[in-house]
């Protein structure tokens, strides 16, 4: 029996778009450079329409949902540490999202049910890459985007295929 938990934390846990690729029984004629281009074209796509809506994405097969919501950032000392300032002056100092009224903006996938039903889904975790965390802060900061986004106890509206 495998050790999950020793895999995990040296960070080679996970599924990569050529594990998928390999386990993929349909069109033969399908390469996997073509299958990377469909795969980051869709990803692209639902992270344009999740920035520019707010609107929460129903993933297929009953796996949940993902999109972005806004939480109020705790006070005290909880947030995230001004490195920067701290080499400068020494004095510790944390980020206040000032210029956002202390709102962040964070990627969610909910997997509560009953929008998810699968089993073992503390096994599956969403980690955006670095692009989709910049595009989120570049339409916060520039485009003034977070009144788009919903909070956490809200009542989400959805992005359909039929946009």
């Amino acid at each position: 029996m495998k050790d999950y938990n020793k895999k995990r934390s040296t960070g080679d846990f996970g599924t990569t778009r050529k594990d998928l690729y390999n386990l993929y029984s349909g069109n033969e004629e399908l390469t996997f450079q073509k299958y990377k281009e469909i795969i980051d074209t869709f990803y692209k796509l639902l992270a344009k329409a999740t920035i520019e809506t707010g609107f929460m994405y129903k993933l297929p097969r009953r796996t949940g949902e993902v999109g972005i919501v806004k939480k109020k950032q705790k006070t005290g000392n909880l947030g995230s540490i001004d490195w920067p300032a701290w080499r400068e002056t020494g004095e510790l100092k944390r980020y206040t999202n000032t210029h956002t009224g202390g709102w962040y903006a964070k990627v969610l996938w909910n997997k509560q049910q009953p929008k998810a039903m699968f089993h073992d889904k503390g096994m599956f975790w969403l980690k955006p890459n670095r692009g989709y965390k910049k595009a989120i802060y570049t339409a916060i900061v520039d485009k003034n985007y977070l009144h788009k986004y919903f909070t956490s106890d809200q009542t989400y509206e959805y992005v359909t295929d039929e946009e």
